[in-house]
């Protein structure tokens, strides 16, 4: 596959970013700290540019996007793992939860600390939300953007080592 600046990779390839202990002490590696790391592992622009961190997303889920999110606290000091299983939740289609239970705030976040209440999820969830526990890493799809050109290109799948 084809990068930006002559840069290629193929399926086999992978960038791994391995969780520190004082991360994992603190509720794992969190989105802001995983963006810089990216963009330590992509390759410059010709000037000598680090390249921007435009997407990630993990399957059909997307939890970050930089025109979204590049100055949201809210979403970049969360944990990833936090973020994959709020983005699984969130996925409403299939799940009836008491809307009692939230308040109109957009920009109340996730506390992973809360218990699930697994009896409300779709079987798909549990089974999703069961899977990623289980995991000792995570596979994510990044984005990255020249911010001379606006050019963009995927990297390799950023793997989250636990």
């Amino acid at each position: 596959f084809e990068g930006l600046h002559g840069s290629a990779h193929t399926i086999w390839d992978r960038i791994i970013i391995k969780e520190s202990e004082k991360s994992h002490e603190k509720g794992g590696i969190t989105l802001r700290r995983l963006i810089s790391q990216i963009k330590k592992a992509s390759p410059s622009s010709d000037d000598g540019d680090v390249m921007e961190v435009a997407n990630i997303s993990f399957g059909p889920y997307m939890l970050y996007a930089n025109f979204l999110h590049e100055d949201d606290s809210s979403v970049l000091d969360n944990s990833v793992f936090d973020l994959v299983t709020e983005a699984i939740l969130s996925d409403d289609d299939d799940l009836e939860m008491d809307m009692d239970e939230f308040d109109d705030n957009d920009d109340a976040k996730f506390d992973s600390s809360q218990s699930i209440d697994r009896n409300k999820l779709s079987e798909v969830q549990q089974n999703e939300v069961k899977s990623l526990e289980q995991r000792s890493f995570l596979d994510l799809n990044v984005i990255v953007e020249d911010p001379n050109t606006g050019e963009e290109a995927e990297l390799p799948p950023v793997r989250i080592k636990f």
